[in-house]
């Protein structure tokens, strides 16, 4: 009960005391001993007396001090009940005593009345070990009773407490790799009901290990350099032997000796320029593990083991400098940030950096462009790496194409492979941007048995294979079609003779299709790195025209070419990427295979089209588009779909990015023949109706499927002409304007470049068609422009690299006739200013590199680049 300290007091009546009382006598009142009482609480007075003649009537009032509420005031023991004080007070009665001849007597006591202290809390609490059990006990003293304490987490690492309205709380201290304080709330409730509260933290402190790494440096004399290494608990200094070794002991994180990545950088004693760096990750568990104040006394080194090793070379220094210049200038965190990264790093620039470092250590009277200080300087510095290797082209053509390949066949700069090292699954995939997934790529398996397989959209091969001189060489059992492609029709050209091109000429065939069977290649790896490797392959192909009727004859040819490219693959080590049972309910957007209606195309086209699935918990499912039913269950971490026309797909996820993922789909028939492959993107659809495509404002629907490719973007800015920063030469490059603008009340624009393109950034005029759109349903509208009609499915929306960006399925029909003209496929757009060309474009397009504009595509002098786009 809470009483009001501004009560009213309550003025008490007199009663009547009889008594055997003698002649004469004089009344007398003792009000008896002073007392003390707590606020808000009540006590009898016990020790009062009276006397007088006859009857004896006795009366309490209050003198002074707080109100009180007296009850029985007419009795020599009556309650007195002391409301809230602010502080400490007294309160003065008197009792006033009238016996029957009037005769009055009276006399005084005090009430001490204590005002109530709140429980008093500290929070003085010592540093605590991670992953220990603790137990906290309240630090609380009060002047009474604790009636409720209640603990709560208000800050840190979440803990689950146990015990936590009693006076000591349990939790485990949770896992941290750096001082990690988490901060309590205590509540403490008192015998008065009052509340008092602390909040406080306690810090948990990281268990750091000992370990030791060795270091190698090759390629250039550092004897006496300092090689500097950062990402440990501090930075740690080592001077480089007459060997080119050094060594290292440091302290990490015992939870972070998978996912630590390390710096290092080694510059020469004699020479400032000459730098080389590296990344390392992954150290072998220590035997001796100790909390941070009591480190373990002996390092775990590298000759324990052999794991804690890292070699120093021209070919680390190039992806050591690619990897920090893809992370906006800075080492990447941790190995997720890493591998994050490393998937914008282009096989053909990894190469060619390793060349330019290498011929600046061997060729010392090479001198650095003005401004950069050091080798990794000069890679970081992207205008000035391109400026400098064309030049250094121009003073010695050839030179680095001959240093890439010297590094290839360099053991030391590029380690062979083993059995152990080979991955039994790669993913071949293409440089990505930031915040997307490559949509092309192949599949590689490697069978333990000597045996493996090679698919793609051009089907899949199968090969032996074993390592020679550390490289994997290929024999493909039956021959490796990859895809047709289109050459001018040229003498030389895949073994055209002049007559067949004077032919070909005269039909007008300027163009005519190569197909490519090749037999066998080796692969040799360039770099190691996380989650992605980098491979030279190289082989012989053979080049097949025709059979092409003319009206002069039949053209048919072949020859034989010499390939080489440098390709990323990704490994698959681990299950990290998995489809997932408890996640398949639902609808996806997962392209298969069937056949469309395309008059356009002469009829029924078999090919990928996007027909959502929709997943039910029984292991059944159904096209939402199509309705084709399918089963389906989890394999091995792939998708395994049974189709109701007797075939079957295997989905694996490749790559992933926020919520979207790269998928392998392979198609096989009832006799587990491959019928299609193809690499590109899935997701789960929500379907939910909260993609709004209607634009507000001067903003439009640009297309992004075909932007994912790291030669699109620089520095986050989506280039008006793909690969080509200062649009030098639109004319051949990838132009990727185009969009479309819904607006109020059903109509709005398409957005293009114009055909042919007549301007170009920052003076750049968008062309537009006006359209009409319709809102069908929560997540179906159509439109029609010009003489086409399209139709959208809204499967999800999200935000995007540069505004709002939308997931649709899509499907184009010509509005006169109904025709299909193109079938169902996944297409990303982003809402983008109409004017966001010109407003992003360089001030001046004539910039030359070295200026203030910044590349982000590094220049390619060895003609090896086979960049793979899907449109």
């Amino acid at each position: 009960m809470i009483w009001n300290k501004n009560a009213l007091a309550v003025l008490v009546a007199t009663t009547l005391l009889t008594g055997c009382f003698s002649d004469d006598e004089n009344a007398a009142a003792d009000a008896g001993d002073d007392i003390t009482v707590k606020e808000r609480r009540a006590m009898q007075l016990s020790t009062a007396t009276a006397t007088g003649e006859g009857n004896v009537k006795i009366a309490w009032t209050q003198l002074s001090g707080p109100q009180l509420i007296i009850t029985g005031g007419n009795t020599l023991t009556p309650t007195v009940i002391a409301q809230s004080v602010d502080a400490d007070s007294v309160a003065q009665l008197r009792m006033i005593v009238t016996d029957s001849k009037g005769q009055v007597a009276e006399d005084t006591m005090s009430i001490n009345i204590i005002n109530n202290t709140l429980p008093i809390l500290s929070g003085d609490v010592e540093a605590i070990a991670e992953k220990t059990e603790v137990s906290l006990t309240a630090p609380v003293t009060d002047d009474g009773e604790i009636r409720a304490i209640r603990w709560q987490q208000s800050a840190g690492p979440l803990v689950e407490l146990s015990r936590d309205d009693t006076m000591t709380v349990d939790f485990v201290a949770p896992a941290v790799t750096e001082l990690t304080a988490i901060t309590f709330k205590l509540l403490v409730q008192d015998d008065d009901a009052e509340v008092a509260e602390l909040e406080f933290s306690v810090d948990v402190t990281p268990t750091l290990v000992n370990v030791a790494l060795d270091g190698q440096i090759t390629g250039a004399d550092f004897s006496g350099g300092q090689a500097i290494l950062n990402g440990a608990a501090a930075p740690v200094i080592s001077t480089v032997d007459e060997n080119g070794g050094f060594s290292f002991t440091l302290q990490l994180d015992d939870d972070a000796l998978d996912t630590a990545l390390l710096a290092i950088e080694v510059t020469s004693a004699t020479d400032s320029r000459v730098k080389y760096s590296a990344l390392h990750s992954g150290f072998a568990a220590p035997v001796e593990v100790s909390a941070q104040t009591a480190v373990a006394s002996a390092a775990n080194s590298a000759e324990d083991d052999g794991s804690n090793t890292v070699s120093v070379t021209a070919v680390s220094t190039a992806l050591y400098s690619l990897l920090v210049a893809a992370n906006n200038g800075v080492v990447p965190a941790n190995i997720d940030a890493l591998m994050v990264v490393e998937k914008s790093i282009d096989a053909d620039e990894l190469a060619e950096a390793a060349a330019v470092v290498k011929i600046l250590t061997d060729n010392p009277d090479i001198m650095l462009p003005e401004g950069s200080t050091d080798f990794v300087a000069l890679l970081l510095d992207i205008n000035a790496y391109n400026a400098f290797a064309n030049q250094l082209e121009t003073d010695r053509p050839g030179l680095i194409a001959a240093t890439v390949l010297a590094i290839i066949a360099d053991p030391i700069l590029t380690p062979p492979l083993t059995a152990e090292t080979v991955a039994p699954l790669y993913f071949q995939t293409f440089s990505a941007a930031p915040g997307f997934l490559s949509r092309g790529g192949e599949r590689w398996q490697f069978n333990p048995d000597g045996t493996g397989s090679h698919a793609g959209s051009f089907g899949e091969a199968a090969f032996n294979w074993q390592l020679q001189d550390g490289n994997i060489e290929l024999l493909y059992t039956n021959g490796y079609n990859a895809n047709s492609y289109l050459i001018s029709a040229e003498v030389g050209s895949a073994g055209l003779t002049q007559q067949q091109v004077d032919w070909l000429v005269a039909d007008n065939i300027q163009q005519v299709g190569v197909t490519e069977i090749i037999n066998n290649a080796e692969l040799t790896r360039i770099t190691t790195g996380q989650a992605i490797d980098t491979f030279r392959q190289v082989g012989v192909k053979q080049l097949k025209v025709g059979p092409i009727t003319t009206t002069q004859g039949v053209v048919e040819s072949t020859a034989q070419a010499d390939f080489t490219s440098n390709i990323l693959m990704r490994k698959q080590l681990n299950s990290t990427l998995a489809f997932n049972v408890d996640n398949m309910a639902g609808t996806w957007a997962l392209n298969t295979y069937y056949a469309v209606s395309l008059p356009n195309q002469g009829g029924d086209v078999a090919n990928f089209y996007l027909d959502p699935l929709s997943f039910n918990v029984n292991g059944t499912g159904q096209g939402v588009s199509t309705g084709r039913s399918f089963t389906w269950q989890i394999n091995e971490d792939k998708l395994a779909l049974a189709m109701s026309d007797g075939s079957h797909i295997s989905i694996e996820i490749m790559d992933k990015s926020g919520n979207d993922y790269q998928v392998f789909t392979s198609v096989y028939d009832g006799a587990d023949n491959l019928i299609a492959a193809q690499a590109d993107y899935g997701f789960k659809a929500l379907l939910n109706g909260q993609a709004q495509p209607a634009n507000l404002g001067s903003v439009y629907w640009q297309t992004m499927i075909n932007s994912w490719s790291k030669d699109s973007w620089e520095n986050g800015r989506l280039l008006f002409c793909q690969g080509d920063s200062l649009c030098a030469a639109p004319a051949d490059t990838y132009i990727p304007v185009f969009g479309w603008q819904f607006t109020t009340g059903g109509t709005g624009n398409q957005y293009t470049a114009g055909y042919p393109l007549s301007s170009v950034p920052p003076t750049f005029e968008i062309t537009s068609n006006p359209l009409s759109w319709l809102k069908t349903n929560p997540v179906s509208m159509n439109f029609t422009y010009g003489s086409s009609k399209r139709f959208w499915q809204l499967l999800k929306e999200e935000q995007g690299l540069l505004g709002r960006r939308l997931y649709v399925r899509e499907e184009n029909f010509n509005a006169s006739t109904g025709a299909r003209t193109i079938g169902g496929r996944i297409n990303i757009y982003e809402e983008i200013p109409v004017n966001y060309w010109n407003e992003t474009a360089p001030q001046n397009a004539n910039q030359v590199p070295g200026s203030d504009v910044s590349a982000t595509q590094r220049t390619v002098i060895e003609p090896t680049k086979q960049r793979v786009v899907t449109f």
